[in-house]
């Protein structure tokens, strides 16, 4: 009895010998197992940064390129405008090119002025003119309809006869007789820069004559210009005077008063007869097609 009760003990350590190497084992290979996991781990965080700063120098890359996108947009529409701009002058050379072979026989001095204005026809039922295919051309291409707007594009000194050049209704070109040259003797064409008030000014020639100022206190200025010295006082003037230049903005006139030559506003300046007070090109075409005629 007694031997095989010490037997039973000897098989017990036995057994727990081996349970105590299975559980080292075990554990062993679970430490392995954890550490393997923290090296996917550290590896996946690893792959994570790469894409993240890849992630960076694309979004840099595509702001970049985007950068580029807008200054090749930029540049694009710069050279559109200077494809533009080229194709409105080799016209404006076409154009004169055409006048003058038409006109190889008398030889009439041609002037084109650039003019960029419309002519509103929606109230005008009377006198409406005829559209020709050229200058000095007996050829009607079309007659102007009451509710028409007509693009002019310039004005046209053709010897002693003078055209405005228009777009009509279907995008063709043609030329319209004007009884008045508001470029006679040059007038309108620039003459010289002035610094006025730290800014540059073009004056444009414009002999003419004017009346009936009756401003009290209106002076005389030695530049276009209200912070301009005076030169003299006018007071009230009701004899002719002569004016000189304007402004290219034709706000003020240059005029000559006795002794004296000096700029006034163009709004004090008057007439003594019907019609507009400055007779520059744009206000002399419209009245002379249009606005006279809604008097």
């Amino acid at each position: 009895m007694k031997k095989c009760i010490i037997l039973s003990a000897i098989c017990m350590l036995i057994i727990l010998a081996g349970c105590t190497k299975d559980n080292g084992n075990v554990a062993e290979e679970l430490q392995n197992q954890i550490e393997e996991l923290q090296n996917q781990i550290e590896e996946l965080q690893n792959k994570i940064e790469e894409l993240q700063n890849k992630n960076a120098e694309l979004v840099k890359e595509n702001e970049e390129l985007a950068l580029n996108n807008r200054n090749l947009t930029a540049k694009i529409e710069t050279y559109e405008k200077q494809i533009q701009e080229l194709s409105e002058h080799n016209a404006e050379l076409e154009e004169n090119l055409e006048l003058y072979s038409t006109d190889i026989e008398t030889r009439a001095k041609i002037i084109v002025h650039k003019l960029d204005t419309v002519l509103n026809f929606e109230d005008v039922t009377s006198d409406l003119p005829e559209i020709y295919k050229f200058p000095l051309s007996d050829e009607v291409i079309y007659t102007v309809q009451t509710n028409d707007k007509i693009n002019v594009k310039s004005f046209i000194e053709y010897g002693t006869k003078n055209y405005i050049k228009v777009i009509l209704p279907n995008n063709s070109t043609g030329y319209i007789k004007c009884k008045y040259n508001p470029y006679a003797n040059g007038n309108f064409t620039p003459i010289e820069n002035l610094t006025v008030d730290n800014k540059q000014v073009t004056i444009l020639k414009m002999d003419d004559s004017f009346c009936d100022f009756g401003y009290p206190n209106l002076n005389l200025k030695a530049l276009p210009s209200e912070t301009s010295e005076n030169v003299c006082e006018l007071g009230s003037v009701s004899d002719s005077v002569k004016s000189i230049a304007i402004t290219a903005d034709y706000k003020w006139v240059k005029i000559q008063f006795n002794e004296y030559e000096g700029w006034i506003p163009a709004g004090k300046l008057g007439r003594g007869k019907g019609g507009p007070i400055i007779e520059d090109p744009e206000t002399s075409v419209q009245w002379e097609f249009v606005t006279r005629h809604l008097i």
